[in-house]
């Protein structure tokens, strides 16, 4: 996919954010302006720019998503960048040992606690570089930056049972300006042994246009991602549909309560194993009346997304908890594609039909 990038001034990212408040659907509330940058998509891509996977569990055959991610390591030229909060997945694992045997730049950066797993010493012992974050807080990353043009990420481990047993989703986003964001924090992390809240360099494009489309990055614990959930939640206007594998900020239901106070069609789906646990918000505002549904897989439901409005799709590996969004790792993706929140959608339908009350 041929992209062109180019950066806007300050002045032209406020007359970009001003046209974009025009459209209905696009709601960017008190969000703060900052410079664009503007990617053009070729015509001719034979690919999707974004596009969105999503895990089938109870079924044994390779999913769609992990094919398609092997596919792309398979045909990195120059650098694969992992960082993965726990690595178990045989296939990735000898997609990697094999672009680093063909000279392929490999590096991985592993949660300290996932060390010690079959495929982390696998990786070591084929001479492919690695690090961790060696603190309390989580290493919850879940991206891969194939050549420094393509980004992997969103809910989903590379791991056996995030594959094969979990919810999960898995976004593709072909865009250069997209992949200097995750390089540069894992540069931030693999280079300079920051994470958490030692790691907060300035993300180089936190707002990016990419053939029209609209898209924001944030990492944790430095940009407090919460902040612009709720603030895009309390901006809804028609409908807000939310997967939630560990949900406990008080914030994020508050401005769930006042969606649905407002007439809103809002509708949750919760993990089972989490859905009672300390200071869980599922049963609070199951208990006010809103249509929260549990899980029914024997595996997680490990979604963490929202779709407002059919317009807006929020993800990443971002729980809705406090650790989440002051100590951990973790990345936070809002796109505003009416196409891509089909596909979100569409899984949310799903999983709500096959949930329970």
């Amino acid at each position: 996919m041929a992209v062109s990038m180019k950066r806007t001034s300050p002045w032209m990212g406020l007359v970009l954010l001003a046209t974009l408040l025009v459209g209905p659907a696009c709601n960017l509330s008190m969000f703060e302006p900052a410079p664009a940058v503007e990617e053009t998509v070729a015509p001719d891509a034979t690919e999707p720019a974004l596009r969105a996977f999503f895990s089938t569990p109870g079924t044994r055959e390779r999913p769609e998503g992990i094919n398609e991610l092997v596919r792309a390591i398979d045909g990195a030229q120059e650098s694969v960048l992992v960082a993965m909060y726990n690595f178990t997945l045989k296939d990735a694992g000898n997609a990697l040992l094999a672009a680093h045997e063909r000279g392929v730049n490999v590096q991985v950066v592993l949660e300290t606690d996932t060390l010690d797993g079959e495929w982390a010493q696998e990786l070591r012992s084929g001479d492919v570089a690695m690090a961790s974050d060696n603190r309390e807080g989580l290493m919850h990353y879940k991206f891969v930056v194939i050549d420094e043009q393509e980004v992997w990420t969103g809910s989903w481990n590379l791991t056996t049972g995030g594959t094969y047993y979990d919810n999960n989703n898995l976004v593709r986003i072909r865009s250069q300006a997209a992949a200097e964001n995750y390089v540069a924090e894992f540069r931030e992390m693999f280079d300079e042994d920051k994470f958490g809240p030692d790691g907060s360099n300035p993300t180089p494009n936190p707002l990016i246009m990419l053939g029209g489309t609209r898209m924001e990055f944030y990492f944790s614990p430095e940009d407090a991602p919460a902040n612009r959930v709720v603030d895009l939640l309390y901006g809804a206007k028609e409908s807000v549909e939310m997967m939630a594998y560990s949900f406990t900020l008080d914030e994020v239901g508050e401005a769930l309560q006042s969606s649905a106070a407002r007439g809103l069609d809002v509708r949750i789906v919760c993990d089972a194993g989490q859905m009672n646990g300390t200071g869980a918000e599922c049963p609070l505002l199951q208990r006010d009346g809103l249509d929260v549904r549990v899980d029914s897989i024997e595996g997680l439901m490990h979604h963490k997304v929202i779709v407002i409005d059919s317009e807006i799709v929020i993800f990443g590996s971002f729980n809705f908890t406090r650790s989440a969004n002051i100590r951990n790792d973790e990345n936070l993706v809002v796109v505003y594609d009416a196409e891509l929140a089909r596909a979100f959608q569409a899984e949310f339908e799903q999983i709500y039909e096959l949930a329970v009350d």
